[in-house]
């Protein structure tokens, strides 16, 4: 703590006069954040907050499943299917070589590298996550067992995990973000793709012909006698 306070007051100096009112802003505003914070968890019963960090627990585990499934990319598959089978239909006609349809495969194989690269970090982040999550989890297990009839005399540690889930939560809600963005471009680009390939196909692929109507008359047929 000297340490830091050290290191926070040079950090002042070295500014000048202009860094005193930053520094004071956020001195206050750690001050009121704190203010804002203790007073409702020191409200909270031993109970209540066993309950809270153990409902907290169980939401996390339930978004990380959530953001990990996402990652699969599934949402991706009709569009990616669908302009696959239009540039199939092109090339049969034109060949492979043409380069209308290599730079649409190209842009296809470019909009699918840049999602599955922004997953993997999503990915990694949700491993890190994940692995805060656990340990949190691990401690409140080990509180609940060793504290049991006695929740009060474990209310200092129970408040401490709280806080890690805050954190959790907050890192959490960030990768969140971090892959709506990520699927949010993926779909773009591939609606966009979509419809240039679309396009592609009505003006290369020559439609069937419509067979005319048969001139032929039908006659009823005459009544027997």
């Amino acid at each position: 703590m000297i340490i830091l306070m050290k290191s926070t007051c040079l950090s002042v100096c070295r500014q000048g006069w202009m860094g005193v009112p930053l520094f004071l802003l956020g001195v206050v505003s750690l001050a009121f954040s704190q203010l804002g914070q203790e007073p409702q968890q020191e409200a909270m019963t031993a109970e209540e907050l066993s309950r809270s960090v153990s409902d907290g627990i169980k939401q996390l585990k339930l978004r990380i499943n959530g953001l990990q499934k996402e990652q699969s990319g599934t949402f991706l598959a009709e569009r990616k299917e669908a302009i696959g089978g239009n540039l199939s239909q092109v090339s049969a006609v034109k060949g492979n070589s043409d380069p209308t349809v290599v730079r649409l495969q190209a842009n296809l194989e470019a909009v699918e590298e840049a999602w599955k690269s922004r997953s993997r970090e999503t990915v990694k982040g949700l491993s890190s996550v994940e692995g805060r999550l656990l340990e949190t989890s691990k401690i409140f297990d080990d509180l609940d067992e060793n504290f049991a009839g006695r929740m009060e005399e474990a209310k200092p540690a129970l408040g401490v995990l709280r806080e890690n889930l805050s954190r959790t939560t907050n890192e959490l809600d960030a990768l969140v973000k971090l892959s709506q963005n990520a699927q949010s471009d993926a779909l773009s680009g591939l609606n966009t793709l979509l419809s240039e390939s679309n396009e592609l196909v009505r003006s290369a692929v020559p439609s069937a012909p419509v067979n005319p109507r048969s001139s032929i008359v039908v006659r009823p047929p005459e009544p027997r006698n």
